[in-house]
């Protein structure tokens, strides 16, 4: 929820370029790991990897807020 909440942070294909991205380690580059090897990883469910690009730290931190802002208000699913 949170990563198609941002608006300026694209979702990467991959890392490297110039622009802000952010990816799901658990179901891209660590998906062929099974849950116990993710834990061992430190790979949580929940974590996302941003790759900071050149845009301007204050949009990124106002993108960042504004989804974070929209996964709190929005019920958890079970």
């Amino acid at each position: 929820a949170f990563m198609t909440g941002l608006r300026l942070i694209l979702n990467a294909g991959s890392l490297g370029g110039t622009e802000s991205t952010v990816m799901h380690p658990a179901t891209t580059s660590h998906r062929h790991l099974d849950a116990k090897a993710l834990r061992e990883a430190g790979i949580s469910p929940d974590m996302v990897r941003i790759a900071v690009g050149v845009e301007h730290p204050a949009d990124l931190w106002v993108d960042v807020e504004q989804s974070l802002d929209k996964v709190a208000r929005t019920p958890a699913m079970t």
